[in-house]
């Protein structure tokens, strides 16, 4: 199940027990966003609303030249970069076939950060 929806759960001893029948597998692993019933946000789509409106706030703030696109890569550049970008997805993709979730976050992150151009720097 690769879609999001909120699942009505009641917390005791400790443990979250759902009050319907989950489609899952055995021994699924999951990941659980928390939200109370008096929560300020009672479902995600409010949580994003809100979100939106909180980056459009920040945005209203900003200078004109603070949000100006980067200048557009030379032929060249764009070249180099693919190449390499192509070079360290392939090492990453090596390297995933034995191991975890964790590790391959890890070493995608380690790509982006020796790419220039995803850091900023040229």
């Amino acid at each position: 199940m690769s879609t999001m929806r909120p699942i009505p759960a009641i917390y005791e001893n400790g443990l979250l027990r759902p009050l319907q029948s989950l489609p899952l597998p055995e021994h699924e692993k999951v990941y659980i966003i928390l939200v109370t019933k008096d929560s300020q946000y009672p479902t995600i789509e409010a949580r994003l609303h809100q979100m939106h409106a909180q980056a459009d706030e920040w945005l209203a703030c900003q200078s004109p030249d603070a949000l100006q696109p980067p200048p557009p890569l030379s032929p060249t550049r764009k070249t180099r970069l693919d190449t390499e970008l192509d070079q360290l997805l392939a090492e990453v993709d090596a390297a995933m076939s034995d191991a975890s979730e964790e590790e391959v976050a890890a070493l995608v992150d380690e790509a982006a950060q020796a790419i220039p151009y995803c850091t900023g720097v040229s």
